[in-house]
């Protein structure tokens, strides 16, 4: 049976979802359907005396006998004048027939670093959704993965001191009993909106995750040097391989998802 983790803070669950989240998609079309798709916008109350951007996509198609298309976009941004953050990325994987994998992944980091006078306040505002999809005409012989991680840090470079974190992340496959959605924030953080909705097994599934109105607030008696880091990552696997590649593939997936979320428990286990 499927699971739904259960250290989920505060999310309202919503009733299951339909796989609506690529309508323009006609399903007679494809055969297997992944889709992953994560941003995070925050506003500053401040401009930021420093600050880092990366985005990266990969898109991998092999196909001996049918058709399979994978598309990855991302996006990452601080801006210092009316400050604002935002980290965006998006994986699609679709494919129809046989003997085919199409993988497809894209990442967005963002890192605005902040000196904050002493009594002075300072706070952001933020808001996030994750949106996972997957698709299958026929069970066992066909696969779709998808996988989605938005999380941030809030940390005092100080005193090296780590103040908030917050973490949403999900994951979808066809054929196998490991799906999930997970919610995690430190205490401090205030969220004003939050849902999830699943859809866990059977041919099509999906999951969303949307925060709004989240918020934090600070203020120092020192003069404080503050550091923030975001990222999105977004992983669709579609596939109805040959043997003798459907391994390597499948490894391929779960270990990078495995690895993700052990070091990210492990950094959790560390507060």
């Amino acid at each position: 049976m499927k699971r739904y983790l259960q250290n989920i803070k505060r999310f309202i669950l919503a009733a299951p979802l339909l796989v609506t989240t690529i309508s323009a998609t006609s399903p007679s079309l494809a055969a297997t359907l992944s889709f992953s798709r994560g941003e995070i916008r925050f506003d500053f109350s401040q401009s930021p005396v420093a600050t880092q951007t990366d985005a990266n996509t990969s898109a991998i198609s092999i196909f001996a006998g049918g058709s399979v298309l994978t598309a990855s976009d991302a996006v990452a941004l601080v801006q210092t004048e009316a400050p604002i953050g935002l980290a965006y990325s998006q994986s699609l994987g679709q494919g129809r027939d046989r003997d085919y994998i199409g993988l497809a992944e894209s990442k967005a980091f963002l890192r605005a670093i902040f000196d904050i006078e002493e009594n002075t306040p300072f706070f952001f505002d933020f808001a996030a959704i994750l949106n996972l999809a997957t698709s299958i005409d026929i069970s066992n012989k066909e696969d779709a993965m998808a996988y989605g991680d938005i999380a941030f840090e809030l940390r005092d470079i100080s005193e090296n001191r780590l103040l908030d974190f917050f973490v949403l992340e999900s994951y979808l496959a066809a054929n196998r009993n490991d799906d999930f959605i997970i919610f995690d924030a430190s205490d401090n953080l205030m969220i004003n909106d939050s849902v999830a909705g699943f859809n866990f097994g059977g041919n099509q599934e999906s999951a969303i995750g949307f925060v709004s109105g989240g918020s934090a607030e600070y203020s120092f008696t020192k003069r404080t040097t503050l550091a923030l880091s975001a990222h999105t990552i977004n992983r669709a696997l579609v596939q109805v391989p040959e043997p003798s590649y459907m391994l390597v593939s499948l490894l391929a997936f779960a270990t990078g998802i495995a690895f993700k979320i052990k070091n990210k428990t492990a950094s959790i286990k560390k507060l």
